[in-house]
């Protein structure tokens, strides 16, 4: 008894430090990062149709409504893409006399980068959005980053294009946007990308319409992401379109590896020929 009582009395600094320890460390919150949301509605001479998908969106949509038989005078759609980016389009077209379409599409998904600690992030945001000319009612691309803690708003970009200046009342009146923002975003906080997309086609003023947006982020440079891991909605992607290679960058690549193939080919024979003649 005396020895294993002297054991423990051992061990008791030990336990002690720990449960201290324990009891001091950061806690770090079970955020669950709700799946991205996708409401599509458009509207063709007159009749509205509509696909909402709140929160439950977890891969690639496309919705699309027509008019007028197998050969469609009117027409709209809207997408929902979630990789590279998690981009939205949406477009409208017209052909017959007195037709009219409409496509919108609002759109959210959520990020948080999950860390041990509590930490101040610097992120660069960085979005395109662009609209095509309307003559009468304005097509817009708006984009909105927000925290669901207590609704901050870290950064907004639109695009906006009427048929006249108050068209785009409380919006900038221009056709794109490209952002490369820095926002500094707390890790183990819940936060929310919101886009909406709008597309007018009317006969007698403008055939077709669209607008699209997307956007992607990374660390701001000279930050060092050890121990952080960025947390998106489910089946969302990260990467700009522009990452994906173009057909003709592939065709330089498979050039490239042959070259390097062909390369150590020779070099490996030029090295056996020197071993017989020596």
């Amino acid at each position: 008894m005396t020895i294993k009582s002297h054991s423990f009395n051992k061990l008791l600094p030990a336990i002690i430090v720990a449960a201290v320890l324990e009891t001091h460390s950061p806690a770090v919150a079970s955020v669950v990062v709700p799946n991205a949301s996708s409401d599509i509605v458009l509207t063709v001479n007159s009749v509205v149709s509509s696909q909402n998908l709140y929160q439950s969106l977890n891969s690639d949509t496309t919705y699309t409504s027509t008019s007028g038989g197998p050969n469609p005078a009117a027409s709209a759609s809207g997408t929902a893409s979630l990789n590279p980016s998690p981009a939205i389009s949406v477009s409208a077209s017209v052909s017959g006399v007195g037709d009219q379409a409409i496509a919108y599409e609002a759109f959210s998904y959520y990020f948080m980068y999950a860390s041990s600690s509590s930490v101040q992030i610097p992120i660069i945001f960085t979005a395109n959005g662009a609209v095509s000319q309307s003559a009468t009612t304005a097509n817009e691309a708006q984009l909105q980053v927000n925290s669901t803690v207590d609704g901050t708003l870290l950064l907004s970009a639109s695009a906006c294009q009427g048929g006249n200046s108050s068209s785009c009342a409380g919006l900038t009146n221009k056709p794109s946007f490209s952002i490369a923002d820095q926002i500094t975003v707390s890790s183990n906080v819940l936060y929310e990308v919101q886009e909406s997309v709008y597309a007018l086609a009317q006969t007698g003023f403008n055939s077709s319409s669209t607008s699209s947006i997307d956007p992607f982020m990374s660390y701001a440079p000279g930050f060092d992401p050890t121990g952080i891991t960025l947390e998106l909605s489910s089946n969302v992607g990260n990467l700009p379109i522009s990452a994906a290679p173009e057909p003709s960058t592939w065709a330089m690549m498979v050039l490239g590896f042959c070259g390097l193939g062909f390369m150590a080919f020779s070099r490996r024979n030029r090295a056996r020929a020197f071993t017989f003649a020596c």
